[in-house]
């Protein structure tokens, strides 16, 4: 299981960020190890932390080089969808297209939610009550806002017909 998987992207990014203002003679004062540096967005730097990142976390998590039953959690964050301003930042056509139903798509690299077979997102709208829909899955059934009480019994068991 991989806890945090979001945390990749950023650390990436955050490394990249100091390398850049070290080099520029500047100083980043930050308490929050995964803040990230916003001050030089420069768009010329994600070919290389996109390079750091597929090259560091893309083998851990793919399958064909890690054949181990995989289970990796992200935060959501709220799709960027386009408004019509010159300049905007919005999230790719195809992650607005797959993750465009729930609002939301994993926090991180923009392209998490397509590294994985089974994409899945959890609610916890009631109190006590969890519900479970399938964002993407490319060997099982979808399900759609089922309440799961136990991710084991009610995903792994039951969609992922695991065996106990």
């Amino acid at each position: 299981m991989v806890e945090g998987v979001d945390k990749a992207w950023t650390w990436i990014r955050n490394l990249w960020d100091e390398t850049a203002m070290r080099k520029a003679g500047k100083v980043i004062d930050r308490s929050d190890p995964f803040a990230v540096v916003e001050a030089d967005d420069d768009r010329s730097k994600w070919d290389p932390i996109n390079g750091a990142y597929n090259g560091w976390i893309l083998p851990l998590i793919n399958p064909r080089t890690n054949p181990a039953h995989l289970f990796a959690t992200a935060p959501q964050q709220a799709l960027k969808m386009p408004t019509g301003k010159q300049g905007e930042w919005v999230d790719d056509a195809s992650v607005r297209a797959a993750f465009g139903s729930r609002g939301v798509r994993p926090e991180g690299q923009k392209f998490l939610g397509h590294q994985f077979f089974s994409v899945l997102h959890m609610e916890h709208p009631k109190a006590g009550k969890w519900t479970m829909s399938t964002v993407d899955d490319h060997a099982r059934e979808h399900v759609n806002d089922v309440e799961v009480g136990n991710f084991t019994m009610g995903y792994l068991v039951k969609v992922g017909r695991w065996e106990m």
